[in-house]
């Protein structure tokens, strides 16, 4: 009995990795993807890290929705999306008036120019303002709120912004 359902498994098993996934991404095919490339073209923000966690978020999310694909030189690309980032603000927070000290923290904000030209040089998108804001508190009345964890949080939330822009433009 056991030497019967043995050589049904591995039949069974041989068959299924002979076979394999046959998944093909209809997305793609359907709406004709384009390849993208993405430059941080200047960081005038005072938040040096940023640029790169953008960078790594906003291929990912541009990886995540299939309309681009990704590449790594620019003679390549059908599309150039530049980055400008700007005007980094950090500014204190407080959300319970009667007790400051334990309920203080603070809120950053960034603000970035996207453009997004096509490789004959047309521009589809110019120097379009985008924003994002995240806030974070203190953990204890002894220490005080990471800087780090709010930058990489706006990082998120700036290429899901920046990514949807791109994403819902009007193509003709």
């Amino acid at each position: 009995m056991n030497k019967i359902f043995s050589t049904i498994f591995f039949f069974l098993l041989s068959l299924y990795f002979s076979f394999g996934c046959r998944y093909i991404n209809q997305y793609n095919k359907n709406f004709n993807s384009k390849a993208l490339f993405i430059e941080i073209a200047r960081n005038d923000s005072s938040a040096p890290q940023i640029g790169s966690f953008l960078s790594s978020n906003l291929r990912k999310e541009i990886i995540r929705s299939g309309k681009f694909q990704l590449t790594s030189t620019k003679n390549n690309a059908d599309f150039i999306l530049k980055i400008h980032l700007d005007r980094f603000g950090k500014s204190a927070e407080v959300y319970n008036p009667q007790d400051t000290l334990l309920a203080s923290g603070f809120i950053t904000e960034i603000s970035a120019f996207v453009t997004l030209e096509s490789k004959d040089g047309n521009l589809l998108i110019s120097n379009e303002l985008v924003k994002e804001n995240s806030s974070v508190l203190r953990e204890s009345t002894i220490s005080s709120p990471l800087s780090r964890q709010p930058v990489y949080s706006l990082s998120i939330g700036l290429s899901k912004r920046i990514s949807r822009l791109v994403e819902n433009f009007e193509w003709n």
